[in-house]
């Protein structure tokens, strides 16, 4: 009896210290999915606050750096960003710092990214002149088969129900 009671003792003790040790485990994967997370903010933060410079500013060839090479080669593209500089009217005053909602996605190969897209909008930008917009922006960092998609791809302003686009999102099937 007493060493069916030790053995029940130690493989106890043996499933709470897994179990522990899992929880590590799990808290250290939290951590870093935290931090990805939260570096994830800190480059979309960095790059609305760049576009939105550059509609506070009218500055078109900071607008068209900040665009993927491909977007940057539309026939149209100076044109696009000039009606966007029409539509959106005034210097920046604030935008939700806090909510910049954001999905993304990868695809992997053999254990490096091939892929890496982020889409999010800028919320509750209001400007000088009393006008509220948002701005929906599409940008692919990594595209190893077209590097020419790296950058901002598409840029979508709406106020008071009206939209207006700057680029493409250049879609997969896109050849």
């Amino acid at each position: 009896m007493r060493i069916i009671r030790a053995l029940y003792v130690s493989v106890s003790l043996a499933l709470i210290m897994v179990m522990v040790q899992g929880c590590g485990l799990l808290t250290s994967r939290l951590d870093l999915l935290n931090a990805l997370a939260t570096e994830e903010q800190k480059e979309n933060l960095e790059t609305s606050k760049n576009l939105l410079d550059c509609f506070s500013n009218k500055n078109a060839e900071g607008l068209k750096e900040l665009l993927c090479k491909r977007t940057q080669d539309l026939v149209d593209i100076d044109e696009q960003i000039l009606a966007g500089f029409d539509f959106f009217s005034g210097r920046v005053v604030s935008f939700n710092e806090n909510h910049l909602s954001d999905t993304g996605s990868s695809s992997e190969e053999n254990g490096k990214i091939t892929r890496l897209e982020r889409a999010w909008s800028i919320h509750d930008i209001t400007t000088d002149t009393g006008d509220i917009y948002e701005i929906y922006v599409h940008k692919y960092y990594v595209w190893l088969d077209d590097n020419s998609r790296e950058g901002i791809s598409q840029i979508s302003i709406s106020s008071s129900g009206v939209r207006l686009n700057i680029g493409c999102k250049w879609p997969d099937y896109d050849n």
